[in-house]
């Protein structure tokens, strides 16, 4: 899926760039007044997919029996707890090193991640091609869970096996970490 993907864009990038070419060869001065201009393709960012669930693996990290786990643990904790978390993976055709924290937070907002009258919604994003995470707490849960605790979550949690490129073992592990410390919020009643 992602080879196809990477191949249709640059199949639509290159037609796209072949009828500007053309058009501008074939044109004289005086139908060049009248020039059509060619949109560029929409891009990831500019039209947000759908959600399909807790997991939304668009760069392939996990195995379906993987993702199947993780569904099970946030759907568990969203029933005990009614926080959603949602982990969605990019590659680089769909954000860049420095637009992962805004792209997520779009992704956020578009799905709506969390009960709408608690703002309860946690969205991880992780990009394999970027190396780099984010994850984006509502604002109900921002005030309980501060940066320095999901900081602290992603370094001890999720980082330690995406070091090796075991994306499994940082996503369940950093997953756990997240998911204990936010039932202790709870029980603290920090978070509702």
């Amino acid at each position: 899926m992602h080879i196809i993907m990477k191949n249709l864009m640059a199949f639509v990038f290159l037609a796209t760039l072949s009828c500007v070419a053309c058009k501008s060869n074939s044109t004289n001065s005086k139908e060049k007044d009248n020039d059509v201009i060619v949109p560029s393709p929409k891009s990831f960012k500019d039209s947000l997919p759908q959600s399909i669930g807790y997991i939304n693996d668009f760069d392939s990290l996990f195995t379906p029996e993987q993702t199947k786990e993780f569904e099970k643990l946030l759907s568990d904790f969203e029933k005990k707890t009614t926080i959603e978390i949602a982990v969605v993976t990019l590659d680089t055709l769909m954000t860049s090193t420095d637009s992962l924290h805004a792209t997520t937070l779009k992704i956020a907002n578009y799905w709506g991640v969390g009960k709408k009258d608690k703002n309860n919604g946690v969205v991880i994003g992780i990009c394999r091609g970027c190396r780099k995470m984010v994850i984006q707490n509502g604002y109900g849960i921002e005030k309980g869970l501060s940066k320095k605790e999901t900081d602290h979550i992603i370094a001890t949690g999720f980082v330690q096996g995406f070091i090796n490129d075991n994306f499994y073992e940082g996503t369940i592990v950093g997953l756990r970490s997240l998911i204990e410390v936010l039932e202790e919020k709870i029980r603290l009643k920090l978070i509702e």
